[in-house]
């Protein structure tokens, strides 16, 4: 029996689908905060999320992919309200796509046509899934950006990011905004591609917010080394982006707050 997880900001929508789903699968968990439920993903190893697109904070779109970040091959159906969203959904390669109010045979016809793709290919086959939801997040240039802290979503401003950069043996961006380390679902190309940071590159894993930077300085091997106002840890200048990084920053600047 396929387990399932809905997730719906709405009360009456998300009742209405446990009690429709109930009889035919396993209900692993009902959530009216995206949040939670993107955080409860890993726990629960749901095979297919329900899931609504219009919510507050976090839409459909940005909760599938931290769905798919965390488990890959995890299936998704769509449900909203909204019928221009119908072509979107096919487009992101969704197992199927619903229609508030929730007609309860065609919720069953869902399942069915899931759980005969499932018995065919053992679970939903969702790489094409994650790049397409990658690529919707992309075109939207997001003003706000969830991000890890500690294992806890956090909204985090777009504007108070001043750097994101890749560590060595990991594939998810370290983020650090006004002061604090965070760490997101996405490599740095992906994370970079879906928020509007107004970050330049300094190096092929860092970028950083020109307004941002304290101080530079060269090292024994004439590397280049930048340093941010709030963030410890120096940030590397590699040589084919050091034009790049001199003709953004006004050095009168960063000595004045490299000063303070």
């Amino acid at each position: 029996m396929l387990k399932v997880m809905i997730v719906d900001d709405e009360a009456w929508a998300l009742e209405e689908l446990q009690d429709i789903l109930g009889g035919h699968c396993t209900v692993a968990g009902a959530f009216d905060d995206p949040v939670e439920a993107v955080e409860g993903v890993a726990r629960l190893e749901p095979d297919v999320v329900f899931l609504d697109i219009e919510m507050p904070e976090m839409n459909g779109f940005q909760a599938a992919g931290e769905i798919l970040a965390r488990r890959p091959q995890t299936g998704l159906v769509f449900a909203t309200a909204y019928s221009q969203y119908a072509a979107k959904a096919f487009d992101l390669e969704a197992i199927d796509y619903l229609l508030k109010p929730f007609d309860p045979a065609r919720v069953v016809q869902s399942l069915k046509r899931i759980e005969k793709r499932f018995a065919l290919e053992g679970r939903y086959q969702s790489r094409g899934l994650s790049l397409a939801v990658h690529r919707e997040l992309g075109g939207m240039k997001l003003s706000q950006v969830w991000l890890s802290d500690n294992g806890l979503l956090r909204m985090i401003p777009v504007a108070s990011i001043d750097a994101c950069f890749v560590r060595k043996a990991d594939r998810h961006a370290t983020v650090i905004a006004s002061g604090a380390a965070y760490r997101s679902s996405y490599g740095l190309q992906e994370f970079m591609a879906q928020c509007d940071a107004k970050l330049i590159r300094c190096h092929r894993s860092c970028y950083v917010r020109p307004a941002s930077v304290c101080s530079l300085k060269t090292g024994k091997d004439r590397t280049l080394w930048l340093r941010l106002c709030d963030w410890p840890e120096e940030l590397p200048v590699s040589r084919q982006y050091r034009d790049d990084i001199f003709n953004e920053l006004d050095m009168k600047k960063v000595r004045d707050r490299g000063s303070t």
